[in-house]
């Protein structure tokens, strides 16, 4: 019998996630069933179990794929060696959650996934271990802070992390929560906040 091409199950898996991303983005994590994600990615549920358990492990493998995104924001940022402002700095990250602010995209995935994970300890391990990761890599953009001069050299730096993650939730938030908050908008409220 012949093997699946790795290919073809990565396609696989990809065509199942998304299909899940439409139906939580649309419905929510409550209202959205695994026959809800059966039916909007055309497969058999021996198809999609084939990829995961069941919605938990879809949640979380979405909640990954997001932080992913912005993980990749913040590595390229301390990749290009830049010497950014905080305020230059969160403007960038800003301008780089340009996925978080489609309406049926990342952004309120990760609203439900906070609001899920507040009831389900797995859920929040998962978000908490992703946040974990991300506030180690906004640590170092802390020490490049310091580094340039842009922070005393005492400033505690996972402090200045967890801000600056606070600060791009929140925008995500307000976004989608009050729907009239620009990333325009936005910045210039930071760049009055940090002078």
């Amino acid at each position: 019998m012949p093997k699946v091409a790795q290919a073809h199950l990565d396609a696989r898996r990809r065509q199942i996630v998304e299909a899940a991303r439409r139906c939580f983005a649309r419905n929510g994590f409550h209202r959205t069933s695994m026959q809800d994600v059966f039916a909007e990615s055309g497969l058999s549920a021996g198809a999609v179990y084939r990829y995961f358990a069941g919605k938990d492990e879809l949640i979380a493998d979405i909640a990954a794929g997001a932080v992913g995104q912005v993980r990749a924001s913040v590595r390229a940022l301390l990749d290009s060696g830049r010497d950014l402002s905080p305020a230059d700095t969160l403007a960038r990250l800003i301008d780089d959650l340009g996925a978080f602010r489609d309406p049926d995209g990342t952004g309120r995935l990760m609203i439900h996934a906070w609001g899920e994970s507040l009831g389900d300890p797995a859920l929040r391990e998962v978000i908490a271990a992703l946040n974990r990761e991300m506030l180690d890599e906004l640590a170092e953009v802390a020490d490049g802070f310091v580094g340039a001069g842009h922070l005393p050299p005492d400033a505690d730096r996972r402090a200045v992390a967890h801000t600056l993650l606070s600060l791009m939730q929140g925008y995500v938030v307000q976004f989608h929560v009050t729907g009239d908050l620009t990333p325009e908008r936005y910045l210039v409220g930071l760049r009055d906040l940090l002078g």
